[in-house]
Parts: structure tokens; sequence; C-alpha cells
């Protein structure tokens, strides 16, 4: 019998404690929703797309212009590390969405944006880092560049 109580006693202490952890886990995630969804953390800039917004005025599979990638080859050595924003914008147009880099611990402020241009998308929701061709353009909190990375046949500039 007293066996059985030990078994019973240490699964109720196990239950107790896995229920502990969920509800921290619980507690911590939403924690990070209401985080990003703070735009204060990490304001938009609203001369620029966001991605719901970008999704909205095109039609899936997406096929930009090919004019729009020929101006961002011509002018890729244009830019660099340390560009602004308006310098980046000069050189390729606007992007398709900016995006904010919010990071997921709540204690943490803003840590960028990134500029977004899609070449290719075949689908809305999905993310292929095979079929979608784009160029992402990362900048610090101070608007500059900082890496500038794509799959459209263009060297790498910078580093995550």
């Amino acid at each position: 019998m007293r066996v059985r109580n030990v078994i019973i006693s240490a699964a109720s202490i196990l239950a107790f404690g896995v229920i502990g952890v969920e509800s921290l886990d619980l507690i911590a995630t939403h924690a990070i929703i209401e985080h990003q969804k703070d735009r204060s953390v990490c304001p938009h800039d609203i001369e620029f797309n966001t991605y719901d917004e970008w999704i909205k005025t095109v039609n899936f599979p997406y096929s930009a212009p090919d004019e729009k990638l020929r101006r961002v080859k011509e002018n890729y050595a244009r830019i660099g590390l340390g560009s602004s924003k308006r310098e980046i914008v000069e050189a390729f147009g606007p992007p398709d969405y900016e995006r904010e880099m919010i990071p997921k611990e709540p204690w943490r402020s803003c840590i960028g944006y990134v500029f977004v241009y899609y070449f290719e998308k075949p689908e809305s929701n999905i993310v292929n880092e095979v079929k979608d061709k784009n160029i992402h353009v990362f900048f610090s909190t101070d608007g500059k560049a900082d890496w500038i990375v794509g799959n459209v046949g263009l060297p790498e500039k910078g580093h995550p």
C-alpha cells in the first residue's frame, strides 16, 4: 500500500509540474504576442505598405514586371552597408512592404526594419525559400542598411 501511495504522490507532483510549466509557457506566449502587437516598440513607417496591405494589391502567383528586377540589378552597386532607407528607395524604388523586426522577448526593444522586394511569389501565405524570388534589405533601428540578401543572383552584402 505504501509503494502505491508513493507512486500516486509522484504522479500527482509530476502532473502539477507539467500543468505549471504549461501555464508559464502560456503566460510567456501571451506576453510575446502582446509585445509584438505594441507598435510603439517598433513603429511602422506609414510611407510603406505592410505585408497585409501589399498582398491586397497583387494577385498570386505573383510575378513582378521585368523592369523591377532590372532596376535593382542596375543600381545594386550604388547601395551598400550604411545606406539609408531613402537611398535604397532611390536606387530600387519603394519596397513591396516594410516589416518591423520586433523581438519575441518582451523586455527587448525594436531591433530594426526590413524592406522586402518580391520578384516572384507563388503563394501569399506560404514562405518558400526556393520558389520565392526576393531581396531583403535589413536596417538597424537608426535606418541604416546592415544586411542585404536575396536569391536573384546578386551578392550578399553584410551579415545578419
